[in-house]
């Protein structure tokens, strides 16, 4: 346990398709199994895309009950490749009009205030992508504390792979697994 202005930092190591557990999760808000409505504070727009088609493909949900908070920039890349519906949103609108499930980029991790009350902070770190790893130091402790006003605002999720890396012992296996 870690604290960071929260009581409870829950890590959660992923074996297996990292984005498809956010899914799963995602679903399990959905359909009751976890109370809140999730932000995954994720820093891939290409991994958001990737698991907002599948909920929307699988009819799990729809376009409007997605928000994306990230850099105006990605807005085609989002409507190419996840759902024409979907756009990029501000912070602002959380409170205004809260959706069932929330990403957030690294626009947000920081200086951003969030209120909404059913928030639940999912911090997904992909250590095989180079721009989803964290600074622990750094980041976590801002992204615990952006959504101010919620009711879970005690506990927050910390979902991650580790790098291929961590797993070679010699500079032959680091070789091997580069490849």
């Amino acid at each position: 346990m870690i604290l960071w202005g929260i009581q409870t930092l829950v890590a959660q190591k992923i074996e297996g398709k990292f984005n498809d557990y956010i899914c799963q999760i995602a679903l399990e808000h959905i359909d009751g199994r976890r109370t809140g409505d999730p932000f995954f504070f994720y820093n891939s727009v290409e991994a958001i895309a990737i698991v907002a088609k599948k909920l929307i493909d699988s009819k799990i949900c729809t376009p409007s009950d997605i928000r994306i908070i990230a850099a105006d920039k990605n807005d085609s890349y989002l409507k190419k490749y996840a759902n024409n519906a979907l756009f990029i949103e501000s912070t602002k609108d959380c409170k205004i009009n809260p959706k069932k499930i929330t990403f957030v980029t690294a626009k947000a991790f920081e200086g951003c205030d969030i209120e909404q009350e059913e928030g639940v902070t999912y911090i997904c770190a992909d250590g095989r992508k180079k721009h989803t790893r964290l600074e622990i130091h750094t980041k976590i402790p801002q992204i615990v504390n952006r959504i101010r006003n919620s009711k879970y605002k005690d506990t927050a999720y910390l979902l991650y792979t580790t790098s291929f890396t961590r797993d070679c012992k010699t500079k032959g296996e680091f070789k091997k697994n580069a490849k």
